[in-house]
């Protein structure tokens, strides 16, 4: 999204567990006073409908707590002033600033939740950010003033228990290593002892969960059923740094997915390809989020493949030009070669 900075410090959602905000009349945050200031001067000067400009001051002058209320004033102003001449500049001036202030908000939430361990108020949390994410992306597409209104009054009522979930998970006991990921339409969990390795390789002189510049983090999982399955990850080059987004399919960064259909006595195995993506993988890659005293968070996402790249007819290939350029793009022919990894997150643990 577009236009991710907080606008108004005053309101800082990461420094109290609820949002608390001032009481009083009026919208609580400046962005609808425009409106006010142009509904006073054409009272004042008998411009327009003085019956629906004094509706609009009443609806104006409604008492706020909460950014929810601040959209719905909105909304009730928009209702009442949309074909009034003026007026639909001001109030796409007002959605647009409440748009920017509830994504500098949202952003410093998704901040916030970084370093909460995983645990089923985590993944609240998440779902919670999620619904606004969806919200706030509607309401800077939509090309419909009452419905953009609309999507960010959805946003405002869910702010405030995203905040308070997240101050929950924060406080969650951090559990034991655990990871979880959809393999096409599967999930896949492991926990209770699923994990293997996660150890790092540091420097020579630190130790396990310390990183120099260029830390190896090695580590696999496991989820047993009627088909036992496997995720590995290796990925060089890892920093202190968090967030920080490390390529898979490159140098020594690998990926694999392991299946066993143990009744058929079958297997299969996948190893990331760089090269493919598709519209749930972009290009796979592993973030760590968070790296704390006894515990780090990351996520990853890769598309594997069973299939070599040679001979060429496992491909099939078109070239296109782009700007005067020759393109070429390759898919499989057999879609059964690939498996596609996504929504990967996962928690290490290791003692300091």
């Amino acid at each position: 999204m577009k236009m991710r900075f907080l606008l108004v410090p005053l309101l800082m959602v990461c420094a109290t567990p609820a949002l608390v905000f001032r009481a009083g009349a009026d919208p609580i945050l400046p962005y609808q006073q425009p409106i006010l200031q142009q509904l006073n001067t054409d009272i004042g000067t008998g411009t327009g409908d003085t019956k629906t400009l004094n509706r609009a001051l009443d609806a104006y002058q409604r008492t706020s707590k909460s950014l929810n209320s601040d959209i719905g004033i909105l909304r009730d102003l928009e209702s009442l002033l949309r074909t009034t001449p003026n007026y639909p500049a001001l109030l796409a001036d007002a959605v647009n600033a409440y748009l920017a202030d509830f994504q500098g908000r949202r952003d410093a939430l998704g901040e916030q939740l970084r370093p909460a361990p995983r645990s089923t108020t985590r993944t609240s949390a998440q779902t919670l950010l999620g619904k606004i994410d969806a919200a706030l992306l509607n309401a800077e597409t939509n090309t419909v003033m009452s419905q953009r209104i609309a999507r960010l009054q959805t946003a405002a009522a869910k702010i405030p228990p995203a905040s308070n979930t997240i101050q929950r998970a924060l406080k969650t006991k951090s559990g034991l290593s655990s990871m979880s990921a959809r393999i096409g339409a599967l999930k896949f969990q492991s926990a209770r002892g699923g994990i293997t390795g996660g150890t790092f390789e540091p420097a020579p002189g630190n130790v396990v969960g310390e990183f120099g510049s260029n830390g190896v983090l090695t580590f696999s999982a496991f989820d047993n059923g009627a088909i036992a399955r496997a995720l590995h990850l290796h990925v060089e080059g890892i920093s202190s740094n968090t967030p920080a987004t490390y390529p898979l399919g490159v140098e020594q960064n690998t990926a694999f997915y392991d299946a066993t259909e143990v009744g058929r006595r079958r297997e299969y195995h996948f190893g990331v390809a760089a090269w493919l993506s598709n519209s749930i993988v972009g290009g796979p890659s592993l973030t760590v989020d968070y790296i704390g005293t006894n515990y780090m968070l990351g996520r990853f996402a890769f598309i594997g493949t069973n299939a070599s790249l040679f001979p060429n007819n496992h491909l099939i290939c078109t070239t296109n030009q782009v700007e005067g350029t020759n393109v070429i793009s390759c898919v499989l022919a057999d879609t059964n070669t690939t498996a596609t990894i996504s929504q990967g997150e996962f928690q290490l643990n290791f003692n300091r």
